[in-house]
């Protein structure tokens, strides 16, 4: 295998560099339990040494106002947010796309078929114990055959309940509101249902007007040298949202089997504010309307005796209801449209892991699948989509380093309504065949030390176009290619393990991604309707860098920082570049949306229970096209973020929080997608009673 010249310059320094470290003590293994590392939680790099990443914990998830807010962060992601409490936000990782990124809770996809783009707005903060980004190979000893061939994962553990000694269950009433109108009551309810089984029930309801007030410069110079425009504050409309969240998960755990069931109803309906173009005020938002549902049951069962075969079954259900609608009495413009789309999704997976000594192991995975899509537009093609997943996994584990190799085989098969075909549809690309190989490392010479690793991983992944590329009338194009991506990284990491009220990490990474025929999804007149096409060929060049420092005033111990303070400093470098045809105008150019430097630093504060997180993100300019002409340009910006939050106990162990985030403080005026203005200063307070 051929490694990119900078993987290859990359590798030269990690001799250099472990003949230059000094070897430290040995540790206990942070994740034994028996010690929290606190740059850990902090930093997010985890496992026995390092991995290609990020990770939140409890802790953090808990201070954030939204899920969104919290994978935001995260290094080499950008969140794609269109504005508001209802605006949709996806993520893209390491410019691979959205869709690139597999999105799991508790180890099951959360599927979309249509645009393969989860909005992670309609999850809430109060729902999971940790999130985790993985770029590489997943840490699950039982991985699905289908999470082994994505790009990139991201994973949600929701959280298990716990009781105080005498008590069998729990019960929290919360309420939180603020800027945009904001009003979100929620209610939940733990209990104990068995000897090794516990319930969590939730319920939310989310109200949003979505306004607020943007400002927008527009100047143009005419060809007799004269300057037209405008600047001027507005007000941005039509993004308002109401919608209601229910949700009951079991999990149970005997310590032989473990299982959780989950059962998830979501219904929403809001605004879809289109992109801001020119002044006129009834010029810059559509009027268009979309309400969406969505009720899944999902469940697994693993049992694993520690002996030499174990093993863990999935199951999911999931039905998607979505309603597009314009406005054409409020909208003279307007093309009068009422469409219902309805997305069923069935998926099973097993999982099969043979331990092959102490230190080798086997695994196997297959995964089937079936989406089918349903609407009641003219022409429409009716898709089926039956898809099956092979994958096997070898592993070899010792103190001082770690090995895996995986091979996946993907087969799918699309199959169309022959009345639509009438309509002008042809079936082309109905069956895909690939395989995704992938290798990966991690190495701690220094007596198997985590404190010194040195990781990375090669891979080759594939995406198909979905429903939406291939079949949308107006929108689809079934001339679309796969996305074939090859990725390559490497790591060095170093930590000062907790021995004493200091704690300290670093890292470097660097990466090299190629894709091939990538499909671009650009919206156009709102956030319903987009354009979609193939590049051709993108090549990502990209860094790395985390360091963290954090201090407790009375020692580390289990669980998040007594009194002290926590210090996180993450920058990203990425240049992505349009490689498809020599010639043309997007040659040679930063593909849209990607900044070639982007950066977090993130602070959080711990006195006598009060917590303070201080977050600030800036993204260097950007363009909406992969000509970087100055038309297609979007302003770098810098936003900062604060979170207040502290508990007081009471009597028979009752509790009230309250909570207080600030976003935007500096009132940054800014775009991450072109067209659709963020908010400036908003505020949201939130009150929880637990008893």
């Amino acid at each position: 295998m051929r490694f990119p010249p900078f993987i290859s310059s990359f590798l030269g320094l990690f001799y250099a560099v472990s003949v230059l470290a000094q070897a430290p003590r040995s540790e206990p293994d942070s994740l034994s339990g028996e010690t929290l590392d606190a740059s850990v939680v902090l930093s997010g790099i985890s496992s026995r040494g390092a991995f290609s990443g990020d990770s939140a914990g409890e802790a953090f998830i808990r201070s954030a106002p939204s899920i969104a807010d919290v994978v935001r962060q995260f290094s080499g992601l950008q969140l794609k947010d269109y504005g508001g409490v209802g605006g949709m936000k996806t993520v893209n990782v390491r410019s691979l796309g959205s869709e690139h990124t597999g999105v799991f809770i508790d180890g099951i996809p959360v599927e979309n078929a249509q645009n393969m783009q989860v909005d992670l707005g309609r999850f809430s903060t109060s729902s999971f114990s940790s999130v985790e980004l993985r770029n590489g190979l997943s840490s699950s000893s039982y991985p699905s055959a289908r999470e082994i061939g994505n790009s990139s994962s991201l994973y949600f553990v929701q959280k298990a309940p716990t009781f105080s000694e005498g008590k069998n269950s729990s019960f929290r009433i919360g309420v939180r509101g603020g800027s945009f109108g904001t009003f979100s009551p929620s209610f939940s309810w733990d209990a104990k249902v068995g000897k090794n089984t516990v319930s969590s029930f939730e319920a939310e309801l989310l109200s949003s007007n979505g306004h607020y007030r943007f400002h927008e410069s527009r100047f143009r110079t005419l060809p007799d040298g004269k300057v037209v425009g405008y600047d001027t504050t507005m007000i941005r409309r039509n993004g308002d949202i109401l919608s209601m969240r229910v949700q009951e998960h079991l999990h149970g755990d005997n310590c032989v089997d473990r299982w959780n069931v989950t059962l998830y109803m979501y219904s929403s309906d809001r605004g879809l504010p289109g992109p801001v173009v020119r002044r006129p005020s009834d010029s810059v938002t559509s009027k268009d309307r979309q309400s969406d549902g969505n009720i899944f049951l999902q469940g697994d069962w693993t049992r694993d005796r520690g002996e030499l075969y174990s093993f863990d079954l999935r199951a999911k259900y999931a039905l998607d209801l979505t309603r597009y609608r314009t406005n054409p009495w409020a909208e003279a413009a307007a093309l009068p449209l009422d469409n219902h789309y309805t997305q069923n999704s069935l998926f099973l997976s097993m999982s099969n892991l043979f331990r092959l000594g102490e230190r080798f192991s086997l695994s196997q995975a297959t995964d089937f699948q079936v989406n089918h899509l349903d609407a009641d537009v003219l022409y429409f093609v009716y898709p089926t989509r039956w898809s099956l997943w092979n994958a096997v996994r070898g592993a070899y584990a010792s103190p001082s380093l770690d090995m895996s190799a995986s091979l996946q085989h993907m087969v799918a098969f699309d199959r169309f309504s022959d009345d639509a075909r009438k309509g002008g549809f042809k079936k082309v690309n109905s069956s895909r065949s690939t395989f995704s190989p992938a290798l990966d490392f991690s190495v701690r010479p220094f007596g198997g030390s985590p404190s010194f690793v040195i990781d990375g991983f090669a891979k080759r992944s594939v995406r198909l176009p979905s429903f939406n590329d291939l079949y949308y009338s107006v929108v689809g194009n079934t001339q679309l290619r796969p996305e074939k991506a090859s990725q390559y990284d490497a790591a060095i990491t170093w930590r000062k393990l907790p021995s004493g009220h200091w704690t300290g990490e670093a890292r470097i990474e660097g990466y090299f991604n190629r894709l091939v025929d990538k499909i671009v999804a650009l919206p156009t007149a709102n956030q319903f309707r987009w354009t979609m096409y193939n590049i051709g060929k993108v090549d990502v060049n990209g860094a790395e860098v985390k360091t963290s420092l954090a201090y407790d005033r009375d020692m580390f111990r289990e669980g998040e920082i007594g009194n002290g303070f926590s210090l996180l400093l993450k920058y990203t470098f990425q240049r992505a570049i349009d490689r498809s045809e020599k010639g043309k105008s997007t040659y040679g150019g930063q593909i849209p949306y990607i900044p070639v430097h982007s950066g977090t630093l993130s602070l959080d504060v711990f006195i006598r229970g009060w917590r303070l997180d201080v977050s600030v993100l800036g993204n260097s300019r950007r363009w909406s096209s992969s000509a970087n002409r100055e038309d297609f340009e979007i302003d770098p910006y810098v936003t900062a973020d604060a979170s207040l939050s502290k508990s007081f106990t009471f009597q028979r162990g009752t509790q009230l929080r309250l909570q207080l985030n600030i976003g935007n403080i500096l009132g940054e005026q800014y775009e991450v997608v072109k067209g659709y203005p963020m908010p400036g200063t908003n505020a949201i307070l939130k009150t929880e009673y637990c008893f």
